[in-house]
């Protein structure tokens, strides 16, 4: 037993959610505390900032405390083994820089937000069921966004998730199908540079027109096996020279009624197509 009052405590350890020292069901820090009571006795004590018997396991605003902190502990239940953290003294004139330390640490509503001492903001869904729900993490070298994984539990690989990584420009999308949808309209305006599509297949299709254009350069169009256009009204090809199947040799291309007027093998004149005609 101990009597009621605030008490001054150190930070000895610090047990994340997951740490099998951390009894707060995965979803608040646990500390161990070095506390000096009024019999001049000091007890370790395991203290969290909120008391899970008090209503505060699964809406809390924390603040990540480090070992060698001083804290203000109180104990509401008079049971030495266990106290919550009421606030914690300023020990340092400039805010801790601790490489993937986790600074401030938010629930509420079954929503998990936290900022890391290196500035990553994380924001995700967790629950009892689904420890390692969907996630968003924003950084200075990026945004992910993942589906947290197969199960939704902890240490699942991610298997669906948008990456926009700033550091190598790119934008990675290990998903399914993606459709973009807008109500309007959808312009790509590229500056300087190319654009490259590269995918096992690809489908054009308006209801209206398309239309592929170049002010300068050339537009090329190869095929591996066959090229089929279909139109079901005329099809038009407009330029000073059309070569079909040219090498070079005046016997390839074409035959017309202009380049032979006759079949030289039977004598037969050739006739004209009805339906391919010279534009103006």
């Amino acid at each position: 037993m101990i009597n009621s009052g605030i008490y001054i405590g150190t930070i000895t350890e610090v047990y994340e959610p997951g740490n099998p020292l951390n009894d707060s069901q995965d979803y608040q820090y646990l500390y161990e505390v070095v506390v000096a009571t009024d019999k001049y006795a000091y007890l370790p004590v395991k203290s969290s900032r909120m008391d899970p018997l008090g209503g505060g396991l699964y809406n809390y605003d924390d603040v990540i405390f480090a070992v060698g902190q001083q804290v203000f502990l109180g104990f509401p239940f008079s049971d030495t083994s266990r106290a919550v953290i009421l606030g914690g003294r300023r020990q340092e004139p400039d805010p801790q820089e601790v490489e993937g330390g986790i600074r401030w640490k938010r629930r509420f509503n079954e929503i998990n937000q936290s900022i890391s001492f290196n500035g990553v903001y994380q924001v995700q869904h967790s629950s009892l069921a689904f420890s390692n729900g969907p996630l968003i993490e924003l950084s200075k070298d990026g945004i992910l966004i993942n589906d947290g994984g197969p199960s939704r539990q902890q240490g699942d690989p991610l298997a669906q998730f948008i990456e926009i990584d700033s550091v190598s420009n790119t934008i990675n999308i290990n998903s399914g199908n993606w459709t973009l949808k807008a109500k309007t309209g959808v312009t790509i305006n590229v500056l300087a540079g190319d654009v490259d599509i590269n995918c096992l297949s690809a489908n054009i299709s308006a209801k209206k027109s398309v239309d592929v254009s170049t002010t300068i350069g050339t537009i090329n169009i190869s095929a591996g096996i066959s090229c089929d256009i279909t139109a079901k009204g005329k099809a038009s090809v407009k330029a000073p020279i059309l070569l079909l199947n040219s090498t070079g040799n005046p016997l390839d291309g074409v035959i017309t009624t202009t380049t032979q007027p006759v079949c030289y093998i039977t004598g037969l004149p050739f006739n004209g197509s009805k339906t391919v005609f010279a534009g103006p």
